[in-house]
């Protein structure tokens, strides 16, 4: 899971007052339809350095303002991935 400060999608979906799923709440996300959705970004440490196809990132939010993924989750779904076609994906030391 990511190190951030605030919950996830899935933790928020298993919330008792949520009732749609987090597949819903990730569309709403995205949608221009839904403008009161708003993903948090929150930091303990400020930023989490990944290294995409040999390239640096101070930050998961540096690669995806680069545009090697959509958004924060894909980079952190493909650094933890153990399939081989995301090997070169790693949070950096």
């Amino acid at each position: 899971m990511p190190k951030s400060g605030g919950p996830s999608v899935a933790q928020a979906a298993k919330h008792p007052n949520i009732t749609i799923s987090e597949t819903t709440i990730r569309r709403r996300l995205l949608s221009v339809n839904y403008l009161t959705y708003r993903e948090i970004q929150r930091s303990l440490n400020g930023y989490t350095p990944v290294t995409i196809n040999n390239k640096k990132f101070q930050s998961i939010s540096a690669a995806v303002e680069a545009g090697v993924a959509n958004n924060r989750q894909t980079v952190m779904r493909r650094v933890s991935s153990t399939n081989v076609k995301w090997a070169n994906w790693k949070i950096s030391e």
